[in-house]
């Protein structure tokens, strides 16, 4: 009776396991021009992509992948940016303020993507803050994704799997 219970617990294991699925994502994006309280100022247009991970297109970010920005000669990493998901859309930026806000004299950023609009500003430990305008982004998959495996549904195949090796131990040593 234990091994047929333990061979159920078994097979329940492995046909009720998941996995997760994780795309990654890119966001690219390119300012065109800026202004500080509705005068035009003179800089450089800012290009840039973030690679990010979610379960779907409008799902909360998992995790910043990598990035490709440059602003004023800082080079952004990844640990130093954010996301949020607002609504269907999202905010990333850097984590000097809140995401979604910039704090001045900081090298910090945020741009915020949705279908309507996109709203782009920075700061750097130089200057104040500054306003995106002329601003483009696209967010496309970047690869097809990869199933993952939940760590719950694998423990419990591993649980079931050494029940089974227990068992099968048993009743080996009492012949």
């Amino acid at each position: 009776m234990k091994k047929i219970a333990a061979a159920v617990a078994a097979a329940a294991c492995v046909l009720l396991s998941t996995a997760a699925h994780a795309t990654q994502f890119r966001l690219d994006f390119n300012v065109g021009s800026f202004t500080n309280n509705f005068v035009t100022l003179d800089h450089a247009p800012i290009t840039g992509s973030i690679l990010f991970s979610a379960t779907a297109m409008g799902a909360a970010v998992d995790s910043i992948d990598a990035v490709d920005l440059v602003i004023d000669n800082h080079v952004y990493t990844a640990d130093e940016i954010g996301a949020e998901l607002w609504g269907s859309n999202y905010a990333f930026g850097g984590k000097a303020a809140a995401i979604g806000s910039v704090e001045a004299l900081t090298n910090d950023f945020y741009i915020y993507v949705n279908g309507f609009g996109n709203d782009f500003q920075f700061a750097t430990d130089q200057t104040y803050l500054y306003f995106g305008r002329d601003i483009t982004a696209t967010i496309s998959a970047a690869d097809a994704g990869a199933d993952v495996p939940e760590p719950a549904s694998a423990a419990l195949l591993l649980a079931g799997l050494g029940g089974l090796g227990l068992l099968r131990r048993r009743s080996s040593s009492s012949r």
